[in-house]
């Protein structure tokens, strides 16, 4: 469990740092940003893996 935290938080770093997202955006269009820079950046993430990632992004952005 704590492997999986420790890489959680590594590529969680590497996200934000590779994104450079606008948190001013309106929700909708910060979520296709958080997906398309996915796609973009991390091509070799399963589709799963985009939306557990991108669903953390949407919460930290909602509130």
């Amino acid at each position: 469990m704590e492997r999986i935290r420790l890489l959680e938080q590594f590529l969680g770093s590497r996200v934000s740092r590779t994104l450079k997202l606008d948190w001013m955006l309106p929700n909708d269009e910060f979520d296709r940003a958080v997906m398309d820079g996915l796609r973009q950046h991390f091509p070799e993430l399963t589709d799963d893996a985009r939306r557990v990632i991108a669903g953390n992004y949407s919460y930290s952005h909602a509130k």
